[in-house]
């Protein structure tokens, strides 16, 4: 139980309503759910006497709880692979991450815009929360607003302020569709964001070239040691990664050597001389490298194309300063080795891509590091995803489907944890969430298209929009109901999660079903093309392709039609060769069709196939 400030002396004019919101308000803050508090405290600062009344530690608590990390990190975490491959459009009845972003970003402007309201300004706490926010959802034009309106109303910021500005214009619409990909550092990416031409659009993040992210970094950095206010490791991280996303890597490597004492060109020579430089830093010591330091290097270098700098320089502080490997860097790692080892086709050839270039085999060798002593890493469905992907476009098809039945059985244990939940977080959700009306003003602007939410700091009327991340997809009034519950969100989270993943193994499926070039020249496959496939097709069947597929074999191909709903199944078998295909054209059966195509083969069926769909046909 916690202590949240003192309690307020009632007062007769006080109506019994009210104080029953605000004993909701204190049991939530001792109960450390910020959902719950969230929830609370909106409801009860409708009363204008509540806000009035309340204590100002109190007040601080609120906003220390309700921090965008409970909120927004787990969503951007499941929405981040989104984008990496098509995906079915989510069910109406879950939220995208824009409207996740809006959700919070209305429910924290209310709580200020009645705040404010009484006349009162906002102090080092509600200005540290704002520029949080930015951060959090990657908007950075709002976190620079939000600074320069701070500074005018005569409130220094401290080391978390700088840091939460630098980040957020590091990370500037970074999570939006395929945001990260346009941070990579090659001359097509650098050009578009240094032209600020209205075509560059999915670049307006951040600027380069002359007063660009990085020149605009060093100057906040440079402003913020004039002002005496104390840096971490943090706030060099980020200067780093604002020099890197310019590509001025020697400026990341001076950073490297003066504060941490690592030499990057010594250990890409491994020198082992990298060993014996000395560990100056204490670990209480605010620059003591951690797990997010490790995240922002291995960032660095592989946004920059330089994969191997990557992987050596974050081993070498992993061990130097004992600091863990952390499933975060190790996903980027993996990310981005998939990335840069992926072939150039077409344009690509020619607009800076092939930079860094990695030869194919790179991904394998990455999962087998990862996957082994001392690392030991559990792959994830992201990253059974990219090494699938790319064992496919080596036309590895054994190690393919090994793979994906490693990743199904993953996607399988996932989905029973998720009926589990389904049932646990259905009994504990509250059905029936009547609560008064209360309106926001947060539509769209009909003639720009853009969100008019907006937050009013200081007494002076500047408002600060949230320009790039709070875009309704519809128009509607925010009310404090429409906080959802702890339990809701993860439930949410958890149907968000099963859609990704099934997807990503439905697009295994139709790869290794419909794209994969099987034209076998020896006998050995023919036992793949007739046994192997089959029983692969038989397996995945559940994921296949609704659209129909066909596959090439060795006379031929394999042609499955349409399927909507559970149809009557038709399996096609067009021959180039008649002669050497004798048996059955068009085979149908409705209750096991991968069986069909042993049949239509006339083959033994070494799997029992046929013994079990005539026991089935049985019961």
């Amino acid at each position: 139980m916690k202590e949240v400030g003192p309690i307020p002396r009632r007062d007769s004019k006080n109506s019994p309503s009210m104080w029953r919101e605000h004993h909701a308000v204190l049991e939530a803050l001792q109960e450390e759910e910020p959902h719950a508090i969230l929830r609370a405290f909106l409801e009860a600062s409708e009363n204008s006497d509540y806000l009035e009344m309340l204590p100002g530690p109190t007040l601080a608590e609120i906003i220390r709880a309700v921090d965008p990390s409970h909120f927004l990190d787990q969503y951007k975490d499941v929405f981040h692979d989104f984008q990496s491959y098509r995906v079915m459009p989510l069910p109406e009845s879950l939220r995208s991450l824009k409207q996740v972003f809006a959700d919070y970003g209305n429910a924290i402007h209310l709580i200020l815009s009645r705040w404010q309201g009484l006349n009162r300004s906002l102090g080092i706490n509600e200005y540290r929360m704002l520029l949080n926010i930015a951060r959090a959802m990657g908007d950075g034009k709002t976190a620079v607003a939000i600074f320069d309106t701070m500074r005018a109303d005569h409130v220094e910021p401290d080391t978390v302020c700088y840091n939460y500005l630098f980040e957020a214009r590091s990370w500037s619409d970074a999570y939006h569709t395929s945001g990260r990909w346009r941070l990579r550092v090659i001359p097509r990416n650098i050009d578009l964001r240094q032209t600020r031409r209205e075509e560059t659009r999915g670049f307006e993040g951040y600027e380069t070239g002359h007063r660009g992210i990085r020149d605009e970094t060093i100057r906040n950095f440079d402003r913020m040691r004039m002002s005496g206010v104390t840096t971490d490791v943090n706030t060099f991280g980020q200067l780093m990664l604002g020099m890197a996303r310019e590509g001025d890597i020697e400026g990341v490597k001076s950073v490297l050597k003066r504060i941490w004492n690592v030499e990057v060109d010594s250990i890409l020579r491994e020198d082992d001389n990298y060993l014996l430089f000395e560990n100056n830093l204490f670990p209480s010591s605010p620059l003591y490298p951690n797990k997010s330091l490790l995240f922002t290097i291995a960032h660095i270098f592989c946004i920059n194309n330089q994969l191997p700098a990557a992987l050596r320089v974050v081993d070498v502080f992993s061990r130097k300063y004992a600091v863990e490997i952390d499933m975060k860097t190790w996903a980027e790692l993996f990310e981005w080795t998939f990335v840069l080892a992926a072939r150039r086709y077409g344009e690509a050839k020619n607009d800076g891509s092939k930079v860094g270039q990695l030869p194919l085999a790179s991904v394998e060798n990455l999962w087998a590091t990862m996957v082994s002593e001392p690392y030991n890493v559990s792959p994830t469905m992201p990253m059974y995803n990219r090494r699938i992907r790319a064992l496919w476009k080596r036309q590895m098809y054994d190690e393919m489907l090994l793979a994906m039945q490693a990743g199904r059985k993953l996607h399988k244990i996932q989905h029973r944890n998720l009926q589990r939940k389904l049932g646990s977080l259905g009994r504990r959700i509250q059905q029936d969430r009547n609560t008064d009306e209360i309106t926001l003003d947060c539509g769209i602007d009909e003639s720009t298209g853009s969100n008019t939410t907006s937050f009013t700091t200081g007494n002076d009327g500047n408002n600060l929009q949230f320009t790039s991340v709070l875009e309704h997809e519809t128009n509607r009034n925010f009310e404090a109901g429409m906080v959802m519950s702890k339990d809701e969100e993860s439930l949410e989270r958890a149907k968000i999660h099963e859609h990704r993943d099934f997807t990503m193994v439905s697009r295994w499926a139709r790869l290794f079903m419909a794209g994969s070039r099987w034209i076998p020249p020896k006998e050995r496959d023919l036992n793949w093309e007739r046994i192997g496939a089959p029983d692969a097709i038989r397996k995945f069947w559940h994921y296949r392709p609704r659209s129909g597929f066909c596959y090439k074999i060795s006379t031929g191909k394999i042609q499955f039609p349409p399927s909507r709903g559970e149809p009557e199944f038709v399996l096609t078998v067009v021959r180039d060769d008649p002669s050497k295909t004798p048996g059955v054209d068009i085979v149908q059966d409705t209750r096991n069709p991968p069986t069909a195509l042993y049949n239509a083969w006339s083959c033994p069926d070494p799997l029992g196939l046929k013994e079990s769909a005539t026991s089935r046909r049985g019961r």
